[in-house]
């Protein structure tokens, strides 16, 4: 019996089979095996980089192995659902780990969202349970984390003590099994036996006959090959728009972080509007950064607050000024202070109160600048798509004071 096991990683025993080992966003057409496994029993399949817990990395890999399992003619194949893993996503944008999680069985309704994406496409409703159980299979003993419960369709295993249903049939060609499958000290064999698959004596086809080309065995593997190419440019066009995404996301962050975070985003945006290398600039505990210009120097704050912008912000930045003034080297040097805040920034944008007036006045007469992160975020969305220039990003840091206005 030959055999495709569809995976990201070895772990299946399938010690006397003929088998192929292919990777979920790569496999081979599915009429070409007897079974073909699709394994999802590996917990690094369990993320999403994206903010919910209804997707996967991988989910488009899921997307096209749906549309191989319905071009099925004469192959059987078998889905093993993963077990009990934690479920990992929202994505660090520092790239930290993962800021949200929970155990499968606490959301199944999010795994079988997942799992619809991968399934044939039929009139179908089975039920998933949590429950950690053994099923025997000839001299193996599988483990499982869920079962199959209320479900009208044919028992293929039952979990030993209670008799709950661990494999079904899920339509004439398609299998779904909660058993883990990737256990080496089981062996797939005794699982295939039991559910009707057992070796035959048919005669073996040697590997100069798939080379052997004739019929429309030429015009079929041409439209594979250009298929595949086709998948491959797809599949790298979704990366780098992820990639974007993430990347956005980073910007983006400049509305809800403080302290490292928010000065490392901030740093990399004026860095790129202003056209100035901050990465040289030594914080020795006053102002937050420096940005030394042909004919003005600006001096700033940046902070990430809870609250709306205080008068202690803005004389911190006008301190800054008189003492970096006091230390000039020329007199004559132009000196403008900056104040970038992230105000309120637990709340939406939508319900964050406006910068007040009494802080705006105070602001021009010390002759600074407030620029809040959504402002500059916008401001620096319309420097990446060349709606303004370097040059008109200095005049608007040099000419205004109180609360930066972006009449664009």
């Amino acid at each position: 019996m030959k055999l495709q096991i569809i995976c990201n990683s070895r772990n299946i025993n399938a010690d006397g089979y003929e088998v192929v080992y292919s990777d979920l966003n790569n496999p081979s057409t599915f009429d070409s095996f007897n079974v073909n496994i699709i394994d999802l029993q590996n917990n690094n399949l369990w993320l999403n980089d994206g903010t919910n817990g209804r997707s996967i990395n991988c989910i488009d890999d899921f997307k096209s192995l749906q549309i191989l399992i319905e071009a099925t003619k004469k192959s059987n194949i078998i889905i093993a659902l993963p077990q009990n893993y934690k479920f990992f996503y929202s994505k660090n944008i520092f790239g930290r780990g993962y800021d949200n999680s929970f155990v499968l069985k606490n959301n199944l309704d999010n795994l079988k969202c997942i799992l619809s994406e991968i399934l044939p496409k039929c009139n179908y409703k089975y039920d998933l349970a949590f429950e950690n159980s053994e099923t025997n299979c000839g001299n193996s003993s599988f483990k499982a984390a869920f079962y199959f419960s209320g479900s009208n369709y044919a028992k293929l295993t039952c979990a030993k003590d209670s008799g709950k249903a661990t494999t079904i049939k899920l339509t004439d060609r398609c299998i779904l099994t909660t058993l883990k499958l990737s256990d080496h000290n089981c062996k797939l064999k005794d699982f295939l036996d039991i559910i009707g698959f057992k070796q035959t004596d048919k005669i073996n086809i040697p590997d100069w006959l798939n080379d052997f080309l004739i019929l429309d065995d030429k015009a079929q593997r041409d439209v594979i090959d250009k298929n595949t190419n086709k998948i491959s440019e797809l599949q790298e066009e979704i990366n780098k728009s992820k990639e974007k995404l993430n990347k956005n996301l980073y910007y983006k962050s400049v509305l809800t972080e403080t302290g490292e975070n928010l000065v490392e985003v901030v740093f990399e945006m004026l860095g790129k509007m202003l056209d100035f290398d901050l990465s040289e600039f030594v914080d020795v505990k006053r102002e937050d950064f420096r940005i030394k210009l042909k004919d003005i120097t600006f001096i700033g704050e940046i902070k990430g607050i809870n609250t709306n912008v205080k008068s202690g912000n803005i004389s911190q930045v006008e301190n800054h000024c008189r003492i970096y003034e006091d230390e000039a080297v020329s007199a004559n040097e132009n000196i403008k202070g900056l104040l970038v805040i992230n105000t309120q920034r637990t709340k939406k944008l939508e319900e964050r109160e406006a910068v007040h007036v009494n802080s705006i006045e105070l602001a021009k007469k010390y002759g600074v600048l407030i620029i809040t992160t959504d402002k500059l975020l916008t401001m620096f969305e319309k420097f990446l798509s060349e709606e303004i220039t370097t040059e008109q990003v200095i005049g608007i840091f040099k000419t205004q004071t109180g609360l930066i206005e972006l009449n664009l």
